[in-house]
């Protein structure tokens, strides 16, 4: 979530970020997202109790839930809301591993292979 606080960090606004965590109040990680506040103040906003987060971290994989206070949803505007929208979307496409080539191929190979077994049982 660091990428999210900068990002928002480097909007043109006076916004704060926060991230749920179980960190130490001094880990640089939590500082450098909720600066004095700890992590654990934000657990009510983290999502921990939805079903989508429990099946997600089931099997894996990683699961954010994002809370946006009354003035971005309601009393922003739509540049404001725009801006937020555009600062989560980077973010998210930021962390995107992008698989070596290597893969991509081995991948383009099954699914080819899968597409062609198909079409010749029907």
């Amino acid at each position: 979530m660091l990428g999210l606080d900068q990002n928002i960090d480097a909007l043109d606004g006076d916004w704060n970020s926060y991230t749920y965590n179980t960190l130490d109040t001094e880990d640089p990680l939590n500082v450098a997202t909720n600066d004095d506040y700890s992590g654990s103040l934000f657990s009510g906003l983290a999502g921990t109790t939805n079903m989508q987060r429990q099946h997600t971290t089931s099997v894996g994989g990683e699961f954010v839930h994002i809370e946006l206070e009354q003035s971005f949803r309601i009393d922003g505007g739509e540049s404001t809301r725009l801006l937020i929208s555009q600062a989560i979307a980077n973010t998210i496409i930021s962390a995107i591993v992008v698989p070596e080539p290597s893969t991509f191929a081995l991948m383009g190979v099954l699914s080819a292979w899968f597409v062609v077994r198909r079409r010749r049982k029907s």
